[in-house]
């Protein structure tokens, strides 16, 4: 809908709108609506009643119709960008907080060491891998020793224990 044929819409409708409240009234004080008919089923009152909501509808759907025409106009780049700048910003977060906190940092060092081993890979590479993809990801170094490459895991697990309760 143009500018001019929805001006033209919102004029028409006022003026119904009007006629509605002028017949509203004089219904009021003797019944006349009732007897002008538009068709033998149809009174003016219910034709214009019914041309009023027509033209409501139609302004209503062309505000509809225009967000979505103006979303739509918004260019995709600009929608990427948008996208990439929140996932920045979540990265960032992730990255502060590992910073900030060595025992967060582990826990992801954790959980990407054992995803190597359960795919089958053993634990030291688990683990070297995990520690080198923290330190370049989010400049991090771990913030419990690694088992070195022939230490028993059990073991290792063991005397990780003893060094924390002793300290």
């Amino acid at each position: 809908m143009t500018d001019k044929l929805r001006e033209a819409a919102q004029q028409a409708l006022t003026t119904i709108e009007a006629a509605i409240i002028t017949l509203a009234a004089a219904n009021e004080q003797g019944k006349i609506t009732d007897t002008i008919w538009v068709s033998e089923f149809e009174t003016l009152f219910d034709f214009l009643g019914s041309e009023a909501d027509a033209l409501r509808a139609a302004l209503a759907e062309n505000d509809v119709q225009q967000e979505i025409e103006a979303a739509l106009a918004q260019p995709e780049q600009e929608q990427i960008t948008t996208d990439f700048e929140i996932i920045h910003q979540a990265v960032q977060t992730v990255i502060q907080a590992m910073q900030y906190d060595p025992e967060y940092a582990w826990g992801w060092h954790c959980n990407i060491a054992m995803a190597f081993v359960d795919a089958g890979g053993d634990h030291y590479t688990a683990n070297q891998g995990a520690a080198r993809f923290l330190e370049m990801f989010a400049k991090v170094q771990p913030a419990h020793e690694l088992p070195a490459p022939e230490q028993d895991m059990v073991a290792y697990e063991i005397e990780a224990k003893l060094k924390e309760k002793n300290t």
